[in-house]
C-alpha cells in the first residue's frame, strides 16, 4: 500500500492588487472573489491528482439501498 498524502496548509499572501482599467470601483477585495473559486478548482485538481481521490464537490450522488 502506498503512503498517505495530507495536504496542510493552503495560504493566500497580502498583496496590492492592481487598479482596473474599466472599474476604478472595484477593489482588491472584489478582485479576490472574482479568482477564488478558479483558483479553489485548480487546487482541488492538484490534490486530486496527488492523492488519487474524487474530489469534486459537484458529481452525482446516488442514495444507496440495503436489500
Amino acid at each position: 500500500m502506498p503512503p498517505a498524502v495530507l495536504l496542510v496548509r493552503v495560504g493566500l499572501a497580502n498583496v496590492t492588487a492592481p487598479p482596473h482599467a474599466y472599474r476604478s470601483w472595484d477593489g482588491a477585495k472584489d478582485q479576490l472573489v472574482e479568482v477564488t473559486d478558479a483558483w479553489f478548482d485548480r487546487l482541488r485538481t492538484w490534490v486530486e491528482v496527488i492523492t488519487g481521490q474524487d474530489l469534486d464537490p459537484w458529481h452525482r450522488t446516488y442514495a444507496a439501498q440495503a436489500v
